[in-house]
């Protein structure tokens, strides 16, 4: 279960990683039509062990909101969600994180 549970964080935590690769406020905007997000939720598997014999997949959902906008900054929430069906009890994280904007 902890090992499950890792790897749920590490899926989520990849997926907030990406955000600092977000240059522009309106991929981050769910009314935009670059929002990275549209196509959410995805499923991915994930292979492990030696010859990869094992595999997980999960189920990720993310979103986005802006949460401030003072003129000079914009800010975001972003929470990512995962869930690891593949586990008994199911798997499921929530990781948040806020992306500010200058100008």
């Amino acid at each position: 279960q902890a090992e499950a549970e890792y790897r749920a964080i590490a899926v989520a935590q990849d997926e907030l990683d990406k955000v600092q690769w977000i240059y522009e406020p309106d991929d981050l905007d769910p009314d935009a039509s670059s929002y990275v997000y549209a196509n959410y939720p995805k499923e991915e598997t994930h292979n492990y062990g030696d010859n990869d014999q094992y595999s997980s997949t999960f189920i990720i959902n993310a979103s986005s909101e802006l949460i401030d906008d003072s003129g000079s900054m914009k800010r975001y929430q972003v929470a990512v969600s995962v869930l690891n069906q593949n586990v008994t009890p199911e798997v499921f994280i929530t990781l948040e994180y806020v992306k500010s904007y200058t100008y």
